[in-house]
């Protein structure tokens, strides 16, 4: 089932927020959208054996990035298919890039879960990242540990995939006097 973030003060918005809480997670806009080609090729839904999981202090969901989806072109700009799993086990999932030199995002498409394939959106436009908290905190640790080094995007998707599993902060030799 999809789920919505609430994004507008509409009364039917807010009683669905009070209703799921946090499973309230895909955002409302997504649902608006028609299906139309983008300038990117959508990769096929994820399996649950391709998910590395993202290691994210305090975070009540789970975040995972199909490994199977990471892509960095020539264009140096990363593209990976983002699973967010809610405490009681619901599933969002979106296929999204990221810039790494300006810290923006787009969402080409996000998942119809029951149907295991992708909705692509209308007119995908490229958005800052403003989150960090919440449930798309995961987007500023993607731009700032995992798919960038600095500003620039890492050159090699295995090098996404070291970072993914072995998180550069986490695993940083300590610091002696």
């Amino acid at each position: 089932m999809l789920l919505g973030f609430v994004t507008s003060g509409s009364v039917a918005d807010e009683s669905l927020f009070k209703t799921f809480g946090d499973d309230y997670l895909l955002d409302n806009e997504f649902k608006k959208t028609k299906e139309k080609k983008v300038d990117t090729i959508i990769p096929a839904f994820p399996k649950n054996k391709d998910l590395i999981p993202i290691q994210m202090e305090h975070a009540t969901r789970k975040f995972y990035i199909d490994a199977k989806s990471l892509s960095v072109p020539k264009d140096q700009i990363p593209r990976y298919t983002v699973v967010i799993e809610s405490p009681s086990g619901t599933r969002s999932v979106y296929y999204e890039a990221v810039r790494c030199h300006d810290k923006h995002y787009k969402t080409y498409a996000y998942g119809d879960v029951k149907k295991k394939k992708f909705i692509v959106l209308q007119n995908p436009q490229w958005k800052a990242i403003t989150n960090t908290t919440g449930p798309f905190r995961y987007r500023t640790d993607l731009v700032g540990v995992f798919m960038c080094n600095q500003e620039v995007a890492r050159r090699k998707v295995r090098e996404i995939v070291q970072a993914l599993k072995y998180p550069p902060e986490l695993n940083a030799p300590e610091m002696t006097d």
